[in-house]
């Protein structure tokens, strides 16, 4: 509990000070279960669960429905957290806030709305940001790593909606793979292009990927997985939301060299996943033998079923 709550403190510390300071006094209780803190503009501060909104009062009481003194988030609140969540370096993010995020210490990820672009370093017209609070769960996907490796290495697709816990997943197969608990040490390549794997830091990962591990920080994936076949001689590759023209090249590159991958897509269950070309492009590479659909938000890393791609296809 006390080491769930302290990631929401630690993601809370990159906002601004006005704002930072309600956020500390959030009960850790109630802390440890937060997936988002939102930041909109003229509206409550709020934190989402992933099945149900607080709003957040000065005290720093956490209410199911606005109280009588919520903290309302001012223009000048967003705009300072902006400039924190980005260290106070905005050009030095220049090309993440383009693609409408910024990666936090610690593997947090920041999402921007509104006009945030930059030109000649000056951003304008933020509306609100999604703070996204990353945790890692040593364990959660053991039970599925023994299910999905039972016959040996094979690709694997983890999908699910949004805030389903798919990253969390990953990072922790990665993990199981490379430390050993299936029996056998394998060599990892992490391909992380937005640090919310490995959560390095000055090249040292803050998250646990395991012995034998190695983890390439900020790579676009495509170029990632393409360094990653041709230099680290991996057994397996995970990466995070894979499927654009580029980076299915480089998957397909990955199965002439026999390396297993594990990525992730966003879906809501086996149908939609069909439904979405880049999906059913990811399974038409050939490179995932099975798919793990996850539940959902409310329930974050829970699996509900593990299919064949033969099946589906």
């Amino acid at each position: 509990m006390l080491q769930d709550s302290s990631r929401f403190y630690e993601a809370a510390s990159a906002l601004s000070e006005r704002v930072r300071a309600v956020l500390l006094h959030v009960d850790a209780a109630a802390a440890a279960g937060i997936q988002e803190i939102r930041l909109r503009m003229g509206r409550p501060l709020s934190l989402y669960t992933g099945a149900r909104h607080l709003f957040v009062e000065y005290s720093g009481a956490c209410l199911p429905s606005p109280g009588a003194r919520p903290f309302i988030v001012s223009r000048t609140d967003l705009f300072e957290s902006f400039r924190a969540l980005c260290g106070y370096s905005v050009h030095t993010h220049q090309e993440e806030i383009r693609q409408g995020y910024i990666s936090v210490a610690g593997g947090h990820r920041a999402g921007i709305c509104g006009t945030a672009g930059c030109d000649a370093g000056a951003v304008r017209d933020i509306s609100s940001i999604n703070l996204r609070i990353a945790r890692q769960r040593k364990g959660c996907a053991l039970e599925l790593a023994r299910r999905l490796f039972s016959d040996g290495l094979c690709g694997v697709l983890v999908a699910g909606p949004p805030s389903s816990g798919k990253t969390t997943i990953i990072r922790d197969l990665a993990r199981v793979l490379s430390g050993g608990e299936l029996g056998e040490y394998y060599k990892v390549s992490v391909v992380d292009e937005r640090g919310e794997l490995g959560a390095a830091g000055s090249g040292e990962a803050a998250n646990d990927l395991g012995l034998c591990t190695d983890l390439l920080c900020g790579y676009p994936r495509g170029a990632g997985i393409e360094m990653a076949v041709r230099t680290l001689s991996p057994q397996v590759i995970v990466c995070d939301e894979v499927g654009r023209k580029d980076e299915l090249e480089a998957i397909r590159m990955g199965i002439f060299s026999a390396v297993q991958m594990i990525a992730t897509v966003h879906c809501l269950d086996e149908t939609d996943l069909l439904r979405r070309p880049q999906a059913y492009s990811l399974l038409k590479t050939g490179a995932f033998q099975k798919v793990a659909l996850l539940a959902g938000s409310a329930r974050p890393g829970q699996v509900l079923r593990v299919l064949e791609t033969a099946q589906l296809l």
